[in-house]
């Protein structure tokens, strides 16, 4: 389950840019959460939509989220010739490209 996804100098994005699915202080529609005991009462949402503006990094933080899974899939095979298609920030390519994803692996879930 997605926590949230950061990337920093990945084409348009040069600064860090978050995907978040952690809940704000708003109750209302508890049944779109999920509870996350562990993280001192945290909620999450059960799920999300990306929009905006033409052209604002819709697809890219998706494409982002891909690279990063391609990357695991890659160094899990530990085959290093295997090419890992990284495009950085178009002004900026001499910075390191970063990426973190904070996520459970198998979480102890509670409804709200």
């Amino acid at each position: 389950m997605l926590i949230n996804f950061s990337v920093t100098n990945y084409k348009v994005f040069k600064e860090k840019t978050t995907l978040s699915m952690v809940t704000n202080s708003d109750k209302r529609l508890p049944e779109n959460t999920i509870e996350l005991k562990q993280y001192s009462r945290s909620h999450i949402l059960k799920m999300a939509a990306i929009y905006g503006a033409n052209a604002s990094g819709k697809t890219t933080m998706i494409r982002a989220i891909e690279l990063f899974l391609n990357f695991i899939k890659i160094s899990a095979s530990h085959d290093d010739r295997l090419p890992l298609n990284h495009t950085p920030f178009l002004f900026d390519n001499k910075a390191k490209t970063y990426s973190k994803i904070k996520k459970l692996i198998s979480p102890i879930l509670s409804p709200i």
